[in-house]
Formats: structure tokens, sequence, C-alpha cells
């Protein structure tokens, strides 16, 4: 079971050392959480696989030790009672491994799932989506990367989140990036995840688009939405999230109740929305 901490400020998307790319124990994650004045954290960290029906991964991957990962979520739980901890997954790619992921899902008793793109099948290859912007740019990159991401959805992957929506920025360096460029894609994705009752993370780790996804998430009734900060060190837990949350509670967003999802009211919702279609689910 999660840990009961309602209300606050939550960072819904942090990695430990059971990550391939983060390095500190959960402990001092957590430790950093309480630093920063946190009511809670997810821990997240990457759930991949070197081989996924038969492609190729041309990046670093690894499988996360559940098992042991638990234990550690229990054991953090008790060493900061007064932090909320959940326990979760960040899962690149769910829908080239839904099934897996749902028995996944049936056997661990995970409160938080999230959704990520970080590559995509070229030429029966799976290659990280940063490999694209040589040959296509940003613009181009950007656009194959929104268009998997739509493909994630409409898969409905068991999953509660869909993340870092803006993930090809991260690698483009210095640009002038306009997403309005995609503003159709991207309300696509907000009103499909909608549909679904999968949230969208508003990501704050490296360049956002977080002033344009909270102007489209506001003007759609169906959306909840999470805060993650993606940190991968202790310094960077909870960074950026309060004047984010302070803004999403300015536009009317509200925590969301009365649906029986693990994560509901640690997303956040418009006021008037219907439960079914604005919280996170567990399936």
């Amino acid at each position: 079971m999660e840990s009961e901490a309602p209300g606050g400020l939550w960072d819904l998307h942090v990695h430990t050392s059971h990550s391939w790319d983060a390095a500190a124990a959960p402990a001092l994650v957590c430790a950093a959480a309480v630093r920063a004045g946190l009511t809670g954290v997810a821990l997240t960290d990457h759930l991949d696989s070197a081989e996924i029906d038969g492609l190729e991964v041309r990046r670093p991957s690894g499988r996360i030790d559940l098992p042991g990962y638990l234990r550690d979520v229990e054991q953090v739980r008790a060493l900061f009672p007064g932090l909320g901890v959940l326990s979760g997954v960040e899962v690149g790619e769910p829908h080239l491994i839904g099934a897996e992921l749902a028995a996944l899902r049936r056997r661990y008793p995970l409160d938080v799932v999230l959704g990520s793109v970080h590559a995509v099948v070229v030429r029966g290859a799976l290659v990280p989506i940063e490999s694209l912007l040589d040959d296509h740019g940003l613009d181009g990159t950007m656009e194959r990367y929104l268009d998997e991401v739509l493909t994630m959805l409409h898969a409905a992957p068991p999953i509660d989140v869909v993340t870092h929506v803006a993930y090809p920025l991260r690698y483009a360096g210095r640009c002038d990036y306009d997403p309005r460029r995609h503003e159709k894609l991207y309300r696509e994705i907000i009103a499909r995840a909608g549909r679904l009752g999968v949230a969208l993370e508003l990501n704050l780790r490296g360049p956002s688009i977080t002033t344009e996804l909270l102007e489209w998430c506001a003007q759609d009734p169906g959306i909840a939405v999470t805060l993650g900060g993606d940190a991968h060190t202790p310094d960077a837990v909870g960074s950026g999230l309060a004047p984010v949350a302070a803004r999403l509670a300015s536009l009317g967003f509200g925590p969301c109740s009365g649906h029986g999802g693990r994560i509901c009211r640690h997303a956040a919702c418009r006021a008037g929305s219907t439960s079914s279609r604005a919280s996170a689910t567990t399936r």
C-alpha cells in the first residue's frame, strides 16, 4: 500500500539507484525530498528491457530488480514516516510490451506507472529518439516523437501517466522551438490521455514547454496532470515544482477525488471534471 499523505506538493517522477542512469540510494533521495519541503515522492525507476519482441535496443537498458526495489520502498517509508512515498516505474515504450506490463502489474503492487517514449522503431531497430535529430532536424524529430506518443496512447497500455512530452528538446541544444508548431498533436495527446483516464505529466527536467501545456490542459475538461522533476540526483528532487503548482491552482486545478485510482489524489484536475475522465487510474 502507498503511504498516506494526501495534499501538499508531490514530485511524482524521481529516480534512485534502482535505475541504470541514477546512483543515489532511495534513502538519500527521500532525505532530499524532506529537505525540499515536499509532501511526497514517487520513486519511478526505469523498467526497460534489452530486447523487445526481437527488436535490437541501441541504448543502455536493464531490468529493475522489482522485489529488491519494493523492499527498499518499504524501508524508506519506515525511515521517513512524514513523507509520502509511492512505488512505481517509468516504462519505456509500454505499448510494445503491453501484455508483459499488464502481467507485471498484476504481480507487483505498484502505485504508479509512467509511460515514456524514449525511442522509436526504425528499420526493425528501436533507436533513441535523439538519433533522429541529425537527419530530421528538431521539427521533424518532434513530429515523429509526438506521433509515437499518440501511438502509445492509442494502444492503451496499462499506465497511469504519460511523461515528458517535450523529451527531444533535451538533446537539441539551444533552440527557438515553438511548441505551437505542433499544437494539434499536443492537443490530440491531451484529449486522448483524458479519455483513457491517463494523467499528463508536466515534466520540469531540462527545456520545458510548461506554459503552453498548462494553457492547453486548462482548456480540456477531461485531463488530469501530475508534476514531475525527473530527478536523477538528490539535489534535483522537487526542483521547480512549487511555482508550477501555484500556476495550476490559479487555473482552477485541484486534487482529483471520487475515483478508485491509486494516484488520483496526487494528480490535479479541473474543478467540475468527471472523475472517470480526470483521474489517473491503475488498471
